[in-house]
């Protein structure tokens, strides 16, 4: 039942005559009465039309002057709650586009944090690569100046009697270099043999011991 049918039979109740309305009884039961025992109306006359059902029309249209009212009400409380109802509906289908636009921006914040973590992390290894590289260069460079070091200080030494201070001086200052050089670059491949054998040389014309790691014997 529409809202404009339902407003047209309330109109229609509310023109009767109030009730409520009782049938007529044994004694009438083609009457309509009201609770005062007013006659409303009347169905068939039952001399007239002996096959009539006049007791069960009256009986109708006595119950239908408090039920129809009711039933409207009742129309018209359902119809307020499917009201609501598509009220809930509209709303849960608006939350839910909300929540799926929230959601697929949440996957695209996540997939840009994701891409901002991989480049982040990329551009670590390449500093650590290229910081790896400079301190290898760093280390060659340091490892050229200790090998011209010992060169110079051999050189320097070569000037001097092996008996006197300055000899002894520049030799053990060469010795402490080429010790380190053994120390940190034999194992690298880039360890200064030639170098290393003019320490032994010069440092077995002395009978002052000598470190082992040069290889001469004390």
């Amino acid at each position: 039942m529409t809202l404009p049918m339902t407003r047209a039979a309330r109109e229609v109740c509310e023109a009767a005559t109030p009730g409520p309305w009782i049938q007529g009884g044994p004694e009438c039961p083609a009457f309509v009465l009201d609770d005062e025992g007013e006659q409303i109306c009347s169905t068939a006359d039952p001399t007239l039309y002996p096959y009539a059902s006049v007791g069960a029309n009256a009986t109708f249209i006595a119950a239908a002057r408090e039920g129809w009212p009711a039933a409207l009400d009742r129309i018209e409380e359902l119809e307020a709650q499917a009201e609501r109802l598509r009220g809930y509906h509209a709303e849960a289908v608006l939350s839910g586009g909300r929540i799926i636009d929230e959601r697929d921006a949440a996957l695209a914040e996540v997939a840009r944090l994701r891409a901002e973590n991989e480049e982040m992390s990329r551009q670590s290894m390449d500093d650590f690569y290229k910081y790896k590289q400079r301190r290898n260069e760093q280390f060659a460079a340091y490892e050229r100046l200790r090998i011209h070091t010992a060169a110079y200080l051999l050189d320097r030494a070569d000037q001097y009697e092996t008996d006197s201070p300055c000899w002894v001086a520049l030799a053990d200052a060469a010795e402490n270099v080429m010790l380190g050089e053994v120390e940190t670059a034999a194992d690298n491949g880039d360890f200064d043999e030639d170098l290393l054998a003019r320490v032994r040389s010069m440092r077995s014309r002395t009978p002052r011991p000598v470190d082992p790691k040069l290889g001469v014997e004390p």
